[in-house]
This record gives C-alpha cells, sequence and structure tokens, in this order.
C-alpha cells in the first residue's frame, strides 16, 4: 500500500511520547501522529524529496520537524540499519551518520570491538557518547546486544544546542536510540523473518612453511653470531622443504589453519507484532541469534568448549489512552546472552597458536596424547579443548514507566510527565577448570616396517584432574526519576513558543569486574534541573535557549554542581518573499549557529577525589618478628576537583535544490578545558609516589572540523525511483596544555610529547635514508659513522637512526612525531540505492583516511616466542640479499630485541581504507495468499564487508584489527526471509 508522506508546517513539536515519525514510509503517515498533535497541528501532503520535514527525536522524549532544528543533528532509519547483517546494532552504524566515527577491531562472538567517536576526540579521559534509550540515559547499555529489528531510529546530537541538557554527561556527544512502537500500524500487524549468515575472516596471517621458518630462524641466529649454535642443520631444512619426508619427524604444521576454522554461522529469527487502536497501542518483538566463531574445538566427554554465542532478545511497548487528558506507557525489553568459551581467553589463545613453530610435532601424539614442548607447557590444543569451559549469562533489563496529562484546562498548550525508569545488568559465570598430562618428543625411533617414528615421553607433573567447578555473579542497577511541565503555543499564526522545565534524579552502581573497593560500591548519585525556550517567528526566525544545571556526588559539597547553558538560531531563508523566484531551484535554505557549554565526568580521578584516601595495613620491615602496620598515601586530594568543561560553536547550512539534491554543511569548534590530568611538575623523590598525586584540572584541548551531508532522491516514474548519499567528517584535535613538562632545555629535539599535537600523537626514532636504504650495510659502515645508541647496538642490517639534536647519541632526545593518531582525522560514508518494481537494490561504501598506528606484536616483529615470520621477513637484510641488490623489506632479523625493534617510523602503518560495506538486494512477493490478501514475502540476500581496499607493508593485517592476536572482523554473506501479514 501506498503511504502518504507528510511534514509540519506549523510551530514546534513538544511531544512526550511516541515514536520516530519517518518521511516517506508508513511511520509518517498522518495516523501515526499522537493525538495530542494531530488536534493542534495540521499536516500536509510533501514531496518525496523534501527531508525538511522528517520528523527527528530530540532529548527528554521530544520530537522536531528536521527544518525547524537549530542544532547540528542527523539521524538513521531502522529500515536501513537492518539491511547490514550484523548481530547487533552498533557495527551497523559505520558510515551512516554523518560526524560518527565506528571504529571494529574485531567481531568476536559477543564482543563486538566497536568504538564510537562523534566528531573525533576533544579529552585524553573518557570519549564515550552518552547514549540514551527512548528518552533515558543508559549508562549499563551495551548498544552491540540491541536487536537492530526494534529500532525506529538512531540520531545523533553533536553540539551543545541540544546537548547541553545533559550537563556534565554530553561534552562526547549524544547517541538517542527510539524503538518502534505501535502508533501508526494496522491492527495485529506481523512480521517475521529469518537469517542465514556464513562469516568469514576479511584477511589473516599467511603461514609460513617449516622449511622457510627454519631457514628464517638460522638467518637469525647468524645475525647474531650464533654460528655454532643453529637450531637447524640444511639437511634438517631439506628434509622440511621435501614434500615427501615423512612429516612425523619433519613436521610442516599450519597451527593457524588446525585450529581456526575457515568459516562460521550466524543465524538470527525474529517475529513482532503491532497495532494500533483507539485507546491502547503496542509494539511486541522477540528475537533469537545463534553465532558461531572460528575456532575450532573438539568436544569433550564432561563439558563442551565451543565458543559461541546464543542471544535472546524480548521487546515490549505499550501505550495506553487512560482518560481524555491522561495516557500513560511502558516500554521494556531483555536481553539475555548465553555464552560458552574455553576458559582459556581469545587472546591468549591466538597468541599461543601463532607463536608456535611449524617445526614442532602435533597437536596430538598417535595414541592422543596432548603435545608440549619445552618452551610451551599449555600449547593450543590443551588450552583450547583440555583445560575447562566458562559459561556466562549476561541479563539486561530495561523499563520505562510514564504518564503524560494534558492540562490544557489550566492554560491552552499546557502539558505535564514523568517517568521511572529502570534499567539493570546481572553478569554470571560457572565455570569448569581441570588439568590434564603433557607428553614431550624423547627421539626417533624405527618401526618394524623400518620407518623412522617419533617416541613420546610424559612432561611435567599434571595429570588429568575432575573439574573443578566455580561460580561467581556481579550485579549493576540505574535508577532515574524524571518529572517535567511542557509548554507549547501559537500566537497569532506568527508567533509560535515551546518550552518545558524538566528535573531528574539518577542512582546508579556500575558493574565492576574487578577492582571492587568500598568506593566503587557506593552508588553515584546526579540531580538536574533542565530547560528550553524556543520561539519562532512566521515560520523563518528560530531563537532557542537551553540550560542544565546538574550536580553529582562525585565532586565536594559546594562545589557539585554547574550550570551547562546554551543559545543557537536558525534563519529558514527560503521563506522570505524575495527567495520565492527562486524556489523551482532552491526549495529549502536554513541557516544556523549554535554555541553552548557542556561538560564531561568520565574522569580518570579516584572515587570522592576531594578526600585523601589513606589506608593501614599490618605489616612491618622484618617479618615475623613483631606485628607493625603500614600507612600508605593512595591518594592526595584535591578539594577542587572538578568535571571538565566544553565550549562548542558550530555554524551550519542546509539545502535543497532542485527538488532533489540535499546538502548540509557544518563547522565545529570544541575547546575542553579544565582536564583532569595528574601533575609532572613535582619530583618523584620528595616521597609521595607519583600516582598519588592528586588530580587537577588544568589540561585544555581544542578539537574543530568540518562535516558535509549530502543526498540525491529521484523518482523517474511509478516502477523507478533511485537515491545517491555521502557523507564526510574531516576533524583535527590539537593538546594545548596538559601540564607536560617543557623539555628543551635538556637537549630534546621536540620538547613536548603531547602539547601541539593531536590526541595520541606517537612519536619514536626516524630513520636516516641517507645512504640510500636507511640500514647498516657492514661493519666498516658501523665502524665509519661511529653510531651512540642507548640500550642495544647496531649490527649489520639494523636501521639507521636520525641525531635530530646533533649530540652524537641516539635517544629518546631524538624521538620525533610519525604518522597520524589511530582515531582517523577524515571518515566518510556513500550508500546508493534504486526500487524497480518490487525489485529494490542497496550498497553502502565506508571508509577512513589521514589515521595511522604503530604497530608491533605477531605479525610485525619477528622476535616473539621462538621467531614468529611472515611474508614481509623473508625480504628481511642479510648480506647476501644487500651484496646481489635485491629487495630488502625489514630489518636484520635476531633472537631477541634489537636497536630495530624501538619505536621508529619504519613500523608505522597507513590505516586508511575504504570498504563494501553493506549489499543488499531483495524482492518482495505481494499479496501471495490471492488479491484479497495483506501477505508480502520478501526474500533477499545481503552482505557485510564484502571487498577491503587498504594497502599495507605487513600482508594480512585488516586495517581496523592492527593484530593478528585479535580474533578478525568478519566478511558475512546472508539470505533472508521476512513474511509480513
Amino acid at each position: 500500500m501506498e503511504m502518504t508522506t507528510h511534514k509540519i508546517r506549523t510551530g514546534f513539536i513538544a511531544l512526550f511520547t511516541g515514536t520516530l515519525l519517518q518521511a516517506g514510509t508508513a511511520s509518517a503517515a498522518a495516523g501515526n501522529l499522537p493525538r495530542t498533535m494531530q488536534d493542534t497541528i495540521p499536516v500536509v501532503e510533501l514531496s518525496n524529496t523534501d527531508t525538511s520535514g522528517e520528523i527527528l527525536p530530540l532529548p527528554v522524549l521530544k520530537f522536531s520537524p528536521e527544518k525547524y532544528i537549530t542544532g547540528a543533528v542527523a539521524g538513521v532509519q531502522g529500515d536501513e540499519i537492518v539491511k547490514t547483517p550484523a548481530p547487533g546494532l552498533a557495527s551497523a552504524l559505520a558510515g551512516r551518520l554523518p560526524g560518527v566515527i565506528v571504529k571494529q577491531g574485531t567481531q568476536q562472538p559477543y564482543a563486538d570491538g566497536v568504538s564510537l567517536y562523534i566528531r573525533g576526540r576533544s579529552t585524553v579521559n573518557g570519549s564515550n557518547p552518552l547514549i540514551v534509550l527512548d528518552g533515558v540515559p543508559s549508562p549499563l547499555l551495551d548498544i552491540s546486544v540491541i536487536n537492530p529489528q526494534e529500532i525506529a531510529s538512531v540520531t545523533v546530537l553533536k553540539d551543545a544546542a541540544e546537548t547541553a541538557i545533559y550537563g556534565y554527561q554530553a561534552s562526547n556527544g549524544v547517541l538517542l536510540i527510539t524503538t518502534k512502537k505501535g502508533r501508526g500500524l494496522s491492527d495485529n500487524l506481523i512480521t517475521a523473518s529469518v537469517n542465514h549468515g556464513v562469516q568469514q575472516a576479511v584477511s589473516g596471517p599467511t603461514i609460513l612453511p617449516s622449511w622457510e621458518y627454519a631457514t628464517l630462524r638460522n638467518q637469525a641466529y647468524m645475525n647474531d653470531g650464533l654460528f655454532n649454535a643453529l637450531p637447524f642443520t640444511k639437511a634438517d631444512i631439506e628434509k622440511f622443504k621435501d614434500p615427501a619426508a615423512n612429516r612425523e619427524v619433519y613436521p610442516d604444521n599450519n597451527w593457524y589453519g588446525l585450529f581456526m576454522k575457515d568459516q562460521a554461522v550466524l543465524d538470527r529469527y525474529n517475529v513482532s507484532v503491532g497495532s494500533a487502536g483507539q485507546r491502547v497501542n503496542y509494539f511486541l518483538n522477540a528475537g533469537y541469534l545463534r553465532q558461531g566463531s572460528l575456532l575450532r574445538t573438539v568436544k569433550q566427554e564432561r563439558y563442551n568448549p565451543e565458543y559461541a554465542l546464543q542471544r535472546f532478545t524480548v521487546r515490549a511497548n505499550v501505550e495506553m489512552k487512560i482518560l481524555e487528558n491522561l495516557s500513560a506507557f511502558l516500554y521494556q525489553s531483555v536481553n539475555i546472552d548465553r555464552r560458552n568459551r574455553p576458559t582459556t581467553s581469545m587472546s591468549s589463545i591466538l597468541q599461543n597458536i601463532l607463536t608456535m613453530p611449524p617445526t614442532e610435532n602435533g597437536p596430538l601424539a598417535p595414541e592422543g596424547d596432548v603435545i608440549a614442548t619445552l618452551y610451551n607447557n599449555n600449547p593450543p590444543y590443551g588450552a583450547i579443548n583440555k583445560s575447562g569451559y566458562l559459561r556466562e549469562m549476561i541479563t539486561d533489563y530495561h523499563g520505562t514507566l510514564g504518564v503524560n496529562l494534558d492540562l490544557k484546562f489550566i492554560t491552552q498548550g499546557l502539558s505535564a510527565s514523568g517517568y521511572m525508569a529502570f534499567e539493570t545488568k546481572y553478569y554470571g559465570t560457572r565455570s569448569g577448570t581441570k588439568d590434564y598430562p603433557r607428553f614431550i618428543r624423547d627421539g626417533v625411533a624405527q618401526t618394524a616396517d623400518g620407518r623412522d617414528s617419533i617416541i613420546y615421553k610424559p612432561y611435567g607433573e599434571n595429570t588429568e584432574t575432575p573439574l573443578g567447578m566455580g561460580r561467581n555473579s556481579l550485579f549493576g542497577y540505574f535508577l532515574n526519576f524524571n518529572g517535567m511541565l511542557n509548554y507549547q503555543r501559537v500566537f497569532n499564526t506568527d508567533h509560535t513558543v515551546e518550552g518545558f522545565v524538566n528535573y531528574f534524579a539518577q542512582n546508579y552502581v556500575p558493574v565492576y569486574t574487578s577492582g571492587m573497593s568500598i568506593q566503587t560500591v557506593i552508588p553515584y548519585d546526579r540531580l538536574s534541573l533542565s530547560g528550553k525556550v524556543r520561539y519562532m517567528y512566521k515560520a523563518r526566525y528560530i531563537a532557542q535557549f537551553v540550560a542544565g544545571y546538574t550536580g553529582s556526588d562525585q565532586f565536594a559539597p559546594g562545589r557539585r554542581a554547574g550550570l551547562f547553558p546554551a543559545v543557537s538560531a536558525a534563519w529558514i531563508a527560503s521563506e522570505e518573499h524575495f527567495m520565492k523566484p527562486a524556489a523551482q531551484w532552491i526549495g529549502f535554505l536554513k541557516l544556523r549557529g549554535s554555541f553552548g557549554l557542556t561538560g564531561n565526568d568520565q574522569l580518570p580521578n579516584p572515587r570522592f577525589s576531594y578526600m585523601d584516601n589513606i589506608t593501614a595495613t599490618s605489616g612491618g620491615p622484618i617479618a615475623g618478628l613483631y606485628i607493625g602496620s603500614l600507612i600508605q598515601e593512595n591518594n592526595i586530594a584535591n578539594p577542587f576537583a572538578t568535571w571538565e568543561k566544553q565550549q562548542q560553536l558550530n555554524l551550519g547550512l542546509d539545502v535543497e535544490l532542485l527538488k532533489m539534491f540535499t546538502l548540509r554543511l557544518d563547522a565545529f569548534r570544541q575547546a575542553q578545558k579544565n582536564i583532569s590530568v595528574q601533575s609532572n611538575m613535582v619530583p618523584s623523590m620528595q616521597g609521595v609516589p607519583p600516582a598519588a598525586f592528586p588530580y587537577i584540572n588544568t589540561g585544555l584541548i581544542v578539537n574543530k572540523g568540518l562535516e558535509a551531508d549530502v543526498r540525491f532522491d529521484k523518482v523517474l516514474n511509478k516502477d523507478w525511483k533511485l537515491f545517491l548519499s555521502g557523507n564526510i567528517l574531516y576533524n583535527k584535535s590539537k593538546v594545548v596544555d596538559l601540564g607536560e613538562l617543557d623539555l628543551s632545555g635538556s637537549g630534546y629535539n621536540y620538547p613536548y610529547r603531547s602539547t601541539g599535537y593531536p590526541i595520541g600523537q606517537p612519536f619514536g626514532y626516524r630513520i636516516d635514508y641517507s645512504n640510500g636504504n636507511g640500514y647498516f650495510n657492514s661493519p666498516q659502515e658501523i665502524t665509519d659513522r661511529k653510531p651512540v645508541y642507548s640500550g642495544a647496538q647496531p649490527r649489520p642490517g639494523d636501521f639507521i637512526y636520525q641525531d635530530l639534536n646533533g649530540d652524537g647519541t641516539v635517544d629518546e632526545k631524538d624521538m620525533a612525531p610519525m604518522g597520524f593518531t589511530s582515531i582517523p582525522e577524515l571518515s566518510y560514508g556513500v550508500s546508493a540505492g534504486f526500487n524497480y518494481k518490487k525489485l529494490d537494490f542497496y550498497l553502502l561504501l565506508q571508509g577512513a583516511g589521514r589515521t595511522s598506528a604503530y604497530l608491533q606484536g605477531i605479525g610485525v616483529m619477528d622476535n616473539n616466542g621462538r621467531g614468529t615470520y611472515f611474508p614481509i621477513h623473508r625480504t628481511a637484510w642479510t648480506p647476501e640479499r644487500y651484496a646481489n641488490n635485491e629487495e630488502i623489506g625489514y630489518p636484520a632479523l635476531s633472537t631477541q630485541s634489537s636497536s630495530s625493534t624501538r619505536v621508529n617510523d619504519f613500523f608505522v602503518n597507513r590505516l586508511d581504507y575504504m570498504r563494501l560495506k553493506t549489499v543488499e538486494i531483495g524482492y518482495t512477493f505481494t499479496h501471495i495468499f490471492g488479491k484479497s490478501s495483506a501477505t508480502n514475502l520478501r526474500l533477499f540476500g545481503s552482505g557485510q564487508n564484502l571487498l577491503t581496499f587498504h594497502k599495507s607493508k605487513f600482508d594480512g593485517l585488516d586495517p581496523e584489527g592492527n593484530a593478528f592476536a585479535s580474533y578478525p572482523v568478519y566478511r558475512t554473506y546472508n539470505l533472508g526471509l521476512n513474511i509480513q501479514f
């Protein structure tokens, strides 16, 4: 059924209940408007390309047409989010929200590894945005576990015009998540969906065969001058290389291939039912997800170490009209994760796998015994399958009970609302741990048929033990009471006034998995009084003032509360009479700006840092002779400790051209003041350890940038519709002051490591390429240059470093800035799609630029464990390669840390990339049970991360993961079915 798109023509919407009204969908139909709104605000038809009428959520359960918003606000609809075949919401946001940076370093089951940054970073302390679910701040919510099928929209608030209401919870931006409601749906609309996905690693290590490993290991020994201790003979290497060799004696084990599968399965099932009645409307949703992993496990007799996730999600949103002027709502959700895995963590397992040389036997002896080595007493097979299991259950509950009261009997436009919200998270574990016997290689013997066979003997004192059972549970909660008085009124058709006063009280106990103390178990308390006034004249001039007065027990009495004001304004120039002749070309033009103050209380300070933390413990200098006591000064008080303050300036332009193009531009500047840092100015010899120094609010960081969002929509005819959209963000931070020492008087070429640079700027040694390749190519060259290095001295094949300060010694005084930071300065997304009759197509490209990272560890450094070698190490420096003028792509190998493995710009890797993030193609069969039937069936295929364009000197490293010892990012292929009746 074709739905009619609507927009609001007059005034502002001050709603205290409801769902997102989506332009161009059934959610934006007139029937979906709350009755209080239908009675007072007329609606008219709007062209499909006029997006100025889209209704966007705002703080404290408010909504407004985008046309009249004065701040920097952007949103994405739930119908677009579900096109990405992801298990949760977080990763599906990448590339879709202008101004939002999404980094995903892993897709480990139940640990999505997603980091969100709104307009980059402005502080060295907590950078997480405030998450608000259906109007309620949700500090315990992990958005990676939210079922995307429940989502109506996700909206990002990027400037103080809307975020100042949240006081010092909002300087990192706000993410508003709005779930689906029953309004606008036909009676008992039922939707069911089934998705089956196959997930593969986007990238991974290339494992060298045993003969290459042996060759490179010998090479490392020779580079270190250990010619008489080579671990492999030439005959050994020839046997390793011979395809017909006895692999029991001369193994060629690809341990990564043995323990990591090619693919895992992701299955998702969902059913929902919704209805809109005269007095009650509701939306109910239930989902089930099962996700496997790439880790290959073996089920044991008494337990299963399988690495897998099962997730159950239930949502029930109910709204009821009790009286003509009284309504109520109850929004509830439960998410239950049941997780199963080995007792060993995934990162430890991967590191174990990747540090096992391919020349080692295993994983099992012919009799089924676990083979260990002299260097690894807990080999991968035993760590994965023989050490026990861990089962975790995480339960999240979110509930909001509220009422709305129309007070128009007092004066027209007056209303009141309030709610109580409760959020809780339970984390419970049950584990079974055990030990197992190990066996080790003990020589070679001949079998009766004359074949060489390995002899194994018991190793260590480990024996088979019964499962030792254990249990643990943790709990956290968040309680929020909110009350609000609302007013909205249109006077003489030209003057629109809207305002509210809001009060909330919050009580919060986080879930601490470690480091619990008397300080951490005491609940956090916050109180806030906020308000907003907005005025519009003739639908073209808009002025707004908001303020939040927020207090917290985290700070000293008398210094607990702060005021966070913000002003904003907009001019809708397209409503001016002089613009009417250009209406065919410029359908909408708005200039807007805002300036305000927000804050951040995600601080590194200890709890109650305004008080000294001094403890007394027993003990003495001569243990056992007498009982003494130790007075320990853990933290020195700062009675003036306070939150961080951020001044935000935003200037924006919104324009619609030719009834098919829309463009939004924003320029912003954020100045984060009062950043909490520990002083570096006090010498440690005064007796108090630096870790006990008080945190003081002296830091200053400036972050500024530009963002753009452009969209093209075109309806060609009744059969063809197409669109193309793109968004881009450029931002760069600059540390002005973090209390850093000026080291220019101590001979440092760069006297600051943070001041004047972006947050997280890496420093290291710069390689000197003046000799042509940047390596010491002979002992004579080392003698001639006479380098003096702090630490390990250079060998032939090691890097030549620049002595930047010219003092004749290469040390930390010569370190210089290298590359960019790991948070991209440039991020972007491009989406496109079309509808042709019943066929639909969608794709999303997402990427990042001007970002890099200093890499180390497995896959980069060669000296991990007993040597970890990958394709790049094939081109390591040797005298022969240099003499033959062959490619040299890595310094001389070593059995230990060399001067080449200190921090230097060779190991800085550009992380710029572009991904084909999402592709979906579908076909809808309508009226499948006859023309009178309302049942529709849609079949579709989709994919995530299908292609990645990235150039790296280190083969197989993902640009977001950056490490082989972390679980890989997935490439997902998905087939799905959706039926609606």
